[in-house]
């Protein structure tokens, strides 16, 4: 083969910046996974950030042994928890409806299946039905 070329490997690959920016990627994901693990401790269990690294050969003429190499790498950071509320079904102004509690968590959370209207009026877990008490 021709001397002023080398066979391919990673450093030959856009001059070495392909290495560099690989490197670059992997420092990122660490640091995106080690952030999110601290950020939310045991819902992070299972986590990933990735590195994506793609490397197309592209036969540009092959009957003039022509070719070209394209190679992109990028992080995937992990995604945020999904967050889960309970609701009971209900009935309001006589239209289906699911209702959630509002904010906040403590004894009445919805964890604890005890739900409230808007105006504090509790909603009973099993009907769905608005108690007309106030909620505690």
């Amino acid at each position: 083969m021709l001397t002023q070329f080398s066979a391919l490997d990673l450093d030959l690959i856009d001059e070495g910046r392909f290495r560099a920016e690989i490197e670059a990627d992997l420092a990122a994901a660490q640091e995106a996974i080690i952030a999110f693990g601290r950020e939310w401790n045991d819902a992070a269990k299972k986590a990933k950030a990735r590195v994506v690294i793609k490397v197309d050969l592209i036969a540009v003429d092959p009957a003039k042994h022509s070719y070209a190499i394209k190679a992109q790498s990028h992080v995937e950071r992990p995604a945020r928890p999904a967050g889960v509320s309970l609701a009971v079904a209900g009935e309001e102004d006589e239209q289906l409806a699911l209702f959630v509690r509002r904010a906040g968590s403590g004894r009445d959370s919805p964890r604890q299946r005890i739900l409230t209207t808007e105006d504090g009026r509790r909603v009973d877990a099993e009907t769905g039905e608005v108690v007309e008490e106030k909620a505690k």
